[in-house]
């Protein structure tokens, strides 16, 4: 894994601190790279696991700093309840947690945890030896030293039985970080706790549970923007945002930022008029506007914009519709036949079996929309990668050209879909095309025209050769590819 050639001195002292000497801490800094890579943990910031706990009912999360500056790593046990959550996945679930602590709050490389076991409520019905078992190799031998100090607090007779358990898997010196709180808890708290900070549970301030439903955003916001500065501090990652082979630069990295604080606050009245999807753009997403528009506002707006429109439209779940009855048998008119040689998702637009105002050109817009999330789904178009379009033009001709439907068409795609289009090939064409053409690029961005290849009789095979292979290139082009479902057999 990549992971263990950046380290920071601090990081590689953790690792002396907790085995004692060189030799047995840089075996276990390796075993700590071969277990990042085993269980892909430099990309686990972006799995859900929200699927786990209602909201506001998380077991374990992180709160602002204490008063000695260190992120409180809040533990609900009254909330566990043994075997709910597979002992695997719960400990990925808390590895996630203390990788966006790393990332907000510097834990590890300048910071230490203050964790706080809230055991109110909490008796041996939750108590998960199976879990421990799990979690305490994974925290002693992949995160040494980032706990500070642990309070349990109020213990019990019951407790006392599990801390005898547990202190067999302790060394001397983390056994020392443990403060087991009984009697007037509170006060001990209190002194390195700030009363705000504190779950009122324990006899602080703090509302668990409003707390998170309202920072929930926020704190997805405040992880998104650490994993942004982490890029702007690196010229070389595998985290690098990128759109169409080209990397973001600082600026755009910088209205990345500035986009995902615009997310994290809206207000609940405009989450439910922009509907889910904005809440769930992505880094490259982002980009892709970004670069379709003259500033970070306009492309925040457009953002906005796209949102609500599909949750108008019910694009989210355009997938589960049948459209199958849009074209009849044999005459598909949009299809995919597989990758070019970049990667790309090669999508054929057969022009010859269209036939202007036969479909109501709504209709037909909704059932281009659904072919572009297909082929998202499939391929990640949009994504991560850009389309190669193909206008198959063989036996077409004026009587197929439809600028009605461009006018529908057109700007559904350049507002809601930027930036999707790699190259448009259309082939072959001829004088009629090329009076259509220009009409046509009229209504286009400088861009998109660039992006258009136009090929005629003589040359369009081989120039279409170049960029695929004749596997996926339908039969009526020169290829191999038959789609009886377009008729090409």
């Amino acid at each position: 894994s990549d992971w263990i050639f950046p380290r920071q001195d601090v990081e590689i002292f953790r690792y002396l601190l907790g085995f004692r000497s060189a030799k047995n801490a840089f075996e276990k800094m390796k075993a700590t790279a071969r277990w990042r890579k085993a269980e892909n943990i430099d990309t686990i910031l972006s799995e859900d696991f929200s699927h786990l706990f209602e909201p506001g009912k998380e077991e374990m999360l992180y709160l602002p700093p204490d008063s000695n500056g260190r992120p409180i790593l809040l533990y609900r046990s009254a909330l566990h309840t043994p075997g709910r959550v597979d002992p695997v996945l719960f400990c990925r679930y808390i590895t996630q947690q203390t990788e966006k602590a790393i990332l907000q709050y510097k834990l590890g490389t300048e910071v230490e945890s203050c964790v706080l076991v809230d055991r109110i409520g909490s008796g041996l019905k939750n108590q998960d030896p199976a879990l421990l078992r799990e979690l305490v190799p994974i925290i002693l031998n992949h995160y040494p030293y980032q706990v500070g100090k642990v309070y349990i607090a109020p213990i019990s007779p019951t407790f006392n039985v599990i801390w005898g358990i547990l202190k067999l898997l302790l060394d001397e010196s983390a056994k020392k970080r443990f403060v087991l709180c009984d009697g007037d808890y509170t006060s001990t708290l209190l002194k390195d706790i700030p009363s705000e900070l504190l779950p009122s549970t324990l006899g602080g301030e703090l509302d668990v549970e409003d707390w998170l439903k309202n920072r929930r955003d926020l704190v997805k916001a405040d992880v998104e923007l650490a994993i942004l500065e982490k890029q702007l501090d690196s010229s070389i990652s595998k985290e690098s945002i990128s759109w169409a082979n080209k990397p973001a630069k600082e600026e755009e990295i910088m209205g990345i930022a500035a986009i995902r604080v615009y997310i994290a606050e809206l207000s609940e009245e405009d989450k439910v008029t922009l509907g889910p999807w904005i809440a769930g753009i992505e880094n490259n997403d982002i980009l892709r506007f970004l670069r379709a528009h003259p500033s970070v506002d306009a492309a925040w707006a457009a953002i906005k914009r796209t949102s609500k429109w599909r949750k108008e439209e019910k694009i989210d779940s355009i997938l589960e519709e049948d459209l199958s009855y849009v074209m009849a048998e044999g005459k598909e008119e949009f299809f995919y036949t597989g990758v070019d040689k970049a990667g790309r998702p090669i999508l054929v637009y057969r022009a010859a079996s269209h036939v202007p105002g036969k479909i109501n050109e709504k209709l037909y817009c909704r059932y281009v929309v659904q072919r572009v999330e297909q082929g998202r789904k499939k391929y990640g178009l949009g994504k991560n990668v850009q389309a190669c379009v193909v206008v198959d033009r063989i036996g077409s001709g004026l009587k197929n050209q439809d600028p009605a439907l461009l006018r529908e068409l057109l700007p559904c795609f350049t507002t809601h879909f930027p930036g999707i289009v790699g190259n448009i090939y259309i082939a072959p064409v001829n004088n009629v095309f090329f009076f259509v053409w220009s009409l046509l690029s009229l209504l286009l961005d400088e861009d998109t025209k660039n992006s258009v290849k136009l090929l005629g009789k003589e040359e369009y095979n081989s120039e279409l050769l170049k960029v695929m292979d004749r596997g996926v290139l339908p039969k009526n082009l020169g290829g191999d590819c038959a789609v009886p479902e377009a008729g090409i057999f």
